[in-house]
């Protein structure tokens, strides 16, 4: 199989459903189109412990307690170059904590306070997922401030999470797939490809993500297929070998 038909999204749930049009390139023999699976990628948060070898520290600066590093040092901070689209700071807050400084690619876009009246653990004290997927780097720093009810200026940073790209296939029995009543199994030699040859027939799945990919095949009996995503229509596909393999958005 290949990929016939791929665009990308906005991250979140969305519906892919393809359609036998019943029509046919002149140079094929046939109508029917042919469905492998749905190649879908989604985002996961993947954790980056305070220890990572990754995370640059201002290393005097800091004090290693347990699974955590602070920091009471106007200007000290860390650092961390990661490949993704988000990040999350996380670290405690407490009646002792200040103010920290939180640059994303050198650029000032936070401040946060630290400060709690009762000791917060472990919680989340910045987060982004509005990165454009890529290279970044986040750096915190001691600002020296503080809130004025705080009784110091201490950060207390616990590592960082970043959120990557996951990729995952959605074969034909896979139980989030629906199918009209005349799609089947393309042939017992081929069990994992369904067909559709009757117009109107279709392949439907519903799934959070922020792209996808509908795997095929393509060959001289093959047809043309509607593709509609969240219910709107978006492309014809057709699956004629001539054609070649891929068509995008």
């Amino acid at each position: 199989s290949v990929p016939v038909f791929s665009t990308a999204l906005w991250s979140g749930k969305h519906s892919v459903k393809i359609v036998c049009a019943g029509d046919q390139n002149v140079l094929s023999a046939g109508t029917g189109i042919a469905f492998s699976a749905f190649q879908y990628v989604s985002s996961v948060w993947e954790e980056v412990p305070s220890s990572e070898s990754g995370i640059a520290y201002t290393r005097d600066d800091w004090q290693l307690f347990g699974n955590s590093y602070a920091s009471d040092v106007e200007g000290a901070s860390f650092e961390y170059s990661f490949t993704g689209g988000g990040v999350k700071w996380l670290g405690s807050k407490d009646v002792n904590c200040g103010i920290a400084k939180v640059y994303i690619d050198d650029t000032l876009v936070d401040t946060v306070d630290t400060y709690a009246t009762e000791t917060l653990a472990s919680t989340v004290l910045y987060e982004t997922a509005d990165l454009f997927p890529g290279n970044h780097t986040i750096k915190v720093e001691v600002s020296g401030d503080k809130n004025p009810v705080s009784s110091g200026t201490t950060l207390i940073s616990l590592g960082l999470q970043q959120l990557q790209p996951k990729w995952t296939w959605v074969s034909p029995s896979d139980p989030l797939m629906w199918y009209s009543s005349s799609v089947s199994a393309w042939n017992t030699q081929s069990p994992s490809e369904y067909k559709a040859t009757v117009a109107g027939a279709y392949f439907e799945c519903t799934l959070e993500c922020a792209s996808i990919a509908w795997m095929g095949s393509k060959w001289g009996g093959r047809g043309q297929a509607d593709v509609y995503l969240d219910g709107a229509y978006e492309a014809t596909v057709d699956l004629n070998e001539n054609l070649g393999d891929l068509q995008q958005l």
